[in-house]
């Protein structure tokens, strides 16, 4: 039931949670989902927020469209929670058998530049945590994170906090943030003298640049991270699979 929460929560992300929902605990991949015209009815809301609503869960993987059919659920949504479970650069390293660590460079507030405002819709000169750390794995430099967190969702964090375990661990457990899903951004680079002297290699060495925005389950971005990593330690790997709906998705 659709309920008149406060403003932070709108009625079409509470009809995405909703729906997420009964995705999880109802339904099964290729079964069809209710009709625009039976959501409308159930939750007395306009057509076009739920249109906005399927178009938001097809982005996400939970549903897909069949033209002159109607929307079926989709199994994509769990392979992408799989990868998504699985980011943690933590967890990643202890899987791999390796030893992880971080070593905090700087964790200060400061007030989001235009150019951070406008990627993180906020508005100019709205409080930011910004923390940059080096990943390690058995003592060894593996990556440079430089990450921005809304102070206005994440009140009176400190360094002590953040550095005792994974972030997104920490986001939830503290926070109580859930994550509905991270874009990635990835591009070839070389390091400069600063980023050498971080990552303990040498100038102008190649690196992978990757760009991470972070969504919480309101439709908010609650993260931006920009790392540097090392290309003798990082191996980008993908495989496509053929969907119950005919389109590739992808595995990284």
């Amino acid at each position: 039931m659709m309920t008149k929460q406060s403003h932070s929560l709108s009625l079409y992300a509470q009809l995405c949670e909703n729906l997420i929902t009964y995705i999880k605990m109802e339904k099964r991949p290729g079964e069809r989902m209710p009709s625009e015209r039976e959501i409308c009815a159930k939750y007395h809301i306009s057509r076009t927020t739920v249109r906005s609503a399927f178009g938001e869960l097809e982005s996400l993987g939970y549903v897909y469209r069949r033209p002159g059919q109607g929307t079926y659920v989709s199994s994509l949504w769990r392979q992408r929670q799989n990868l998504l479970d699985s980011y943690s650069f933590t967890e990643q390293m202890v899987q791999l058998g390796k030893e992880p660590d971080n070593r905090i460079l700087k964790f200060q507030m400061i007030t989001a530049p235009h150019y951070l405002a406008e990627r993180m819709g906020l508005l100019e000169g709205a409080k930011l945590y910004q923390m940059k750390r080096v990943r390690l794995a058995n003592g060894t430099p593996m990556m440079v994170e430089t990450t921005y967190l809304p102070e206005e969702i994440f009140p009176r964090m400190e360094v002590e906090q953040v550095g005792k375990s994974s972030l997104y661990d920490f986001l939830q457990q503290q926070y109580g943030q859930v994550i509905r899903y991270a874009d990635e951004e990835f591009t070839a680079g070389i390091v400069d003298a600063e980023e050498a002297h971080e990552l303990e290699v040498a100038q102008g060495s190649p690196c992978l640049r990757l760009t991470r925005q972070t969504v919480n389950n309101k439709g908010q971005l609650i993260e931006l991270t920009f790392s540097i990593a090392r290309s003798d330690q990082f191996i980008y790997r993908v495989r496509y699979h053929q969907t119950e709906e005919g389109k590739g998705n992808e595995d990284v």
